[in-house]
């Protein structure tokens, strides 16, 4: 789910726009001009800003130079304009003035989606590039020995199954920073379909993914396709979920990791899953349940912060 801001002077697109979204299972946060979309920009940090041009009190063109010259920690966020056919001058004036694209009205609510969808990729490699950075700078600070220096190690494989939200971005920024070659599917439904031509060392199955729950992935994997070579199956949950139990077998996983955790017990878990001592192999191949170590975390080490 992302959060997007809808500014639109006309009651009935901006509703429609909205619902549209919603539907999706996006947050859309709604304004009726420019001043109340820089109020709820500012409050609200949106993932995205869509806005019509032409409004009373401050146009898109005034509120989209405030944003990109005074807002500092909006700048990046992706400007989508809203405009019909005949204001194409001012769609290239906003070009000019920072804005990334387009939409005409009427709405084509499939290019919509597909653009959304465009600019959210954007925002993860954003993301994750600026997470890398932040790692390396912490490293620098605090004095740790180049990676030159530090103990060879091994590229692994490793799968990431879960919408891009919850600390997966984040995890995959530190899993790349290591070296692992990391793979990412949002849709758990996908995953299932071509668990068997995938091949990773180890599996990391978020409790939410964008249609399915992460311990329903497993089961299904288990039962479709029981000879996947998908590595331990690691079960990534957030550390409060009323009435569900810490751990449980029906799962079909190996381990769990509760959110938040540092990074230390990240490198633990893929330690003792893929190491010489790991007793995944044993494990599948007796058809008993691998034991479940109790991973939970409740001290960072990773630039100040815990995963989540």
């Amino acid at each position: 789910m992302v959060s997007i801001l809808c500014i639109e002077d006309q009651p009935e697109i901006r509703q429609e726009i909205a619902e549209e979204l919603e539907s999706a299972g996006h947050k859309v946060i709604q304004a009726a001009d420019g001043l109340e979309g820089l109020k709820a920009a500012v409050e609200d940090k949106p993932d995205l800003i869509i806005c019509d041009v032409m409004m009373p009190n401050m146009n898109g063109h005034e509120l989209l130079v405030k944003i990109r010259n005074e807002v500092t920690d909006l700048a990046d966020v992706p400007f989508l304009y809203l405009t019909s056919l005949s204001d194409r001058e001012h769609f290239l004036e906003g070009v000019d003035l920072g804005a990334d694209d387009y939409l005409t009205k009427p709405i084509d609510f499939e290019l919509l989606h597909a653009k959304v969808r465009m600019f959210m990729r954007q925002v993860s490699r954003m993301a994750e590039k600026k997470q890398v950075e932040h790692i390396k700078l912490y490293k620098a600070l605090v004095n740790e020995k180049p990676e030159e220096e530090e103990a060879e190690i091994q590229p692994l494989s490793i799968t990431l199954v879960g919408r891009e939200a919850d600390g997966l971005p984040l995890i995959r920024a530190v899993l790349r920073d290591w070296g692992h070659k990391v793979t990412t599917i949002s849709s758990g439904r996908s995953f299932v379909q071509q668990a068997g031509l995938t091949k990773s060392d180890i599996t990391f199955l978020w409790f939410y993914t964008d249609d399915m729950r992460g311990d329903f992935v497993a089961k299904m994997i288990k039962q479709s396709a029981p000879s996947a070579e998908l590595g331990a199956r690691i079960l990534v949950r957030p550390e409060a979920m009323e009435g569900m139990p810490d751990y449980s077998e029906d799962w079909d996983v190996d381990d769990l990791l509760v959110l938040p955790c540092d990074d230390t017990t990240l490198r633990a878990v893929i330690e003792k899953w893929t190491g010489d001592e790991s007793s995944h192999d044993k494990a599948r191949e007796s058809g008993e349940p691998s034991p479940n170590a109790d991973t939970r975390s409740h001290t960072g080490s990773l630039v100040g912060d815990r995963f989540w």
